[in-house]
């Protein structure tokens, strides 16, 4: 662990904080009870209202809180950090939210399906989809790219 987290924790438990003791904000907890699930459903609106003006009353104090906290976990988490692009590969290629891919070719129930089990027995995508026969392994090559997934990167 890095001497930073611990205040950078403290920040965002203080900003959490000067949050939870607007006098509003007290008002609302008193008020919803034990009904705090359908309160805070219902009240959603109250809610971020109570702090949105608890914030923009108190800016000076919020900005220095917010970009001190950024900064610092910047400076004490963040900086440094390298990809580990073998690491990165592997998980996009297991990852289980590509079977939105074959929706278009084999079916939303089919893909879904293979999703499913792939993630109950613990195997891949491709594994899956080719035992349960939907597809062949090297339709499954050509369909379910990641690069095509993602759109135009280029700004």
């Amino acid at each position: 662990m890095k001497n930073g987290k611990p205040i950078l924790i403290t920040a965002i438990e203080l900003f959490v904080v000067l949050i939870l003791t607007n006098p509003s904000v007290k008002q609302f907890k008193v008020y919803v009870g034990s009904d705090s699930y359908k309160g805070l459903r219902r009240y959603k609106n109250f809610f971020i209202f109570s702090i949105y003006e608890n914030v923009n009353e108190n800016k000076k104090m919020f900005a220095a809180i917010g970009s001190n906290g950024c900064v610092s976990f910047n400076d004490k988490c963040a900086a440094g950090i390298e990809p580990i692009a073998a690491n990165i590969k592997e998980h996009v290629d297991n990852s289980l939210m590509l079977v939105t891919a074959l929706n278009t070719k084999i079916g939303y129930y089919k893909a879904a399906e293979i999703a499913q089990k792939a993630h109950k027995e613990g195997t891949t995508l491709k594994d899956m989809a080719v035992k349960l026969g939907y597809v062949k392994p090297e339709e499954f090559d050509q369909w379910v790219v990641p690069g095509n997934m993602v759109g135009d990167l280029k700004q």
